[in-house]
C-alpha cells in the first residue's frame, strides 16, 4: 500500500484476538502471543492463513514453555516463529512527562506510608 498511510505503525493490545476483524489480523507484521489460548484463538478457523498443523505444534510448545514465561513471536514478514523471554525492567520510566511525574508521586506516597495505611 502506498499513499498517505504508508509507514504508519499501529499497535494493538487485546485480550482476545478474535475481536479484531480478519482483515486486520492478516495485515499484522509481528504478533506476540502471551499464551496458548491467545495463539489458538487468534488463528482459529484459519483466519490468518496459518495451517492447522503449525497452530497445533506451537500451541503444544506454548503450553510446555508456560512455566518459564516464554512467549511466541510470529514474524509474518519472514513467516518465522521465535520463542522469546522478555527481561524485567525494574527501573523503567514512562516517556510522557506528566505520567512519569504522577508515577513518581504515587511511589513517594507509598514509600512514606506505613503498613497500617494499607490495611483494609
Amino acid at each position: 500500500m502506498q499513499g498517505r498511510h504508508m509507514g504508519i505503525t499501529i499497535l494493538f493490545s487485546v485480550q482476545n484476538g478474535n475481536s479484531l476483524i480478519p482483515a486486520i489480523r492478516q495485515q499484522a507484521h509481528f504478533i506476540i502471543y502471551l499464551d496458548q489460548q491467545a495463539f489458538v484463538g487468534f488463528n482459529k478457523n484459519n483466519a490468518t492463513g496459518i495451517s492447522a498443523q503449525t497452530v497445533k505444534k506451537h500451541a503444544e510448545n506454548l503450553l510446555t514453555l508456560k512455566k518459564n514465561y516464554v512467549k511466541l513471536l510470529h514474524d509474518r514478514i519472514n513467516d518465522t516463529y521465535h520463542y522469546v523471554k522478555a527481561e524485567l525492567l525494574y527501573d523503567y520510566m514512562f516517556n510522557c512527562g506528566s505520567l512519569r511525574r504522577f508515577c513518581q508521586q504515587v511511589s513517594k506516597v507509598c514509600d512514606e506510608a506505613s503498613e497500617e495505611d494499607f490495611v483494609v
